[in-house]
């Protein structure tokens, strides 16, 4: 019997991404069309699938990516409620309401949901296994076309070149709507923002 080449063992890593990351879809899109129309997203990242659907495994580099981009949802969210007047406290206290903590502390990710959760036991640690970190965050992962991803999570070192996106025109208005996030780049560049090219 032919033992599998390591081709064949090896996981193929590929790029992942979860409805909470989807960018505002045009209206006549919903449901399945909306891959089939280009949904775009805010966020892929790079990771292989796990034996259980929805869950990805990603190496450190990529988590450590995770745990900064993270980061920044929840600061711009606090930012956010403290523009609108509210008390630095009170707007971090709203926020650990909906956004979990997530950070890794001795290798391990710690993911903190007890704010969330209102549980003072929903709190996990997990420990890479074989150089991957078992990831479900709550969320059903699912493969997506890269070129449908603003940004990338994979373990490239941070460059300062300039990234540059492109936006359709419902982006354009999702921006003008008061969107920031699509001009965070988790990679620690600075982000240009070109609108698309009008539709004939």
């Amino acid at each position: 019997m032919s033992r599998p080449s390591n081709a064949r063992r090896q996981a193929t890593a590929s790029v992942f991404t979860h409805d909470g990351f989807a960018r505002p879809h045009s209206p006549e899109a919903d449901g399945d069309a909306a891959h089939d129309a280009g949904r775009r997203y805010r966020t892929g990242v790079i990771g292989v699938a796990d034996r259980e659907p929805g869950v990805i495994r990603v190496n450190r580099p990529v988590v450590e990516a995770m745990c900064r981009h993270h980061q920044r949802l929840r600061e711009a969210a606090i930012a956010d409620h403290v523009r609108d007047g509210e008390a630095l406290e009170d707007a971090i206290c709203y926020v650990d309401g909906i956004l979990p903590r997530i950070f890794l502390l001795d290798g391990q990710l710690v993911l903190d949901q007890r704010h969330v959760a209102g549980d003072s036991d929903a709190i996990t640690a997990t420990a890479p296994r074989r150089g991957r970190y078992r990831i479900g965050l709550g969320y059903t992962w699912y493969r997506v076309d890269a070129r449908l991803c603003d940004t990338i999570l994979d373990d490239k070192p941070s460059s300062t070149a300039t990234a540059t996106i492109v936006l359709r025109h419902n982006d354009l208005q999702a921006l003008a709507a008061g969107d920031e996030l699509l001009a965070t780049d988790t990679a620690d560049r600075q982000v240009r923002v070109l609108p698309a090219a009008p539709l004939p």
